[in-house]
């Protein structure tokens, strides 16, 4: 990831939190543009994914229900050429129900 030689990756199980800003990568002068999904209720998860700059790119920025609590998403579109792509990160935490949550996402 430090070496600057990818274009895209995604993280699930990031343990970014709002105070975590010493990092290389997340600094907001860095090669990539940083969409995240922290864990709020307890510690650990979240969800990130990571963007060259010379992509353009938008945050999809969708609302996640509140009953949907065992489950993290982050979303951006990509867009390349006259193309546009919707990229997802999903993360469901073990033991939670996966058609009951995304059901809710509609």
């Amino acid at each position: 990831m430090y070496s600057g030689s990818f274009d895209i990756f995604f993280v699930v199980e990031s343990w970014l939190t709002a105070d975590k800003i010493n990092d290389p990568l997340l600094d907001p002068k860095s090669q990539y543009t940083i969409y995240r999904h922290d864990r709020i209720v307890r510690s650990g998860g979240g969800v990130c994914a990571f963007v060259a700059r010379k992509y353009m790119s938008v945050d999809l920025n969708r609302p996640i229900p509140d009953s949907c609590t065992h489950t993290e998403v982050v979303g951006f579109q990509l867009n390349v050429g006259h193309t546009a792509l919707n990229l997802i990160n999903v993360y469901r935490t073990p033991g939670s129900l996966a058609l009951t949550t995304f059901a809710r996402l509609k």
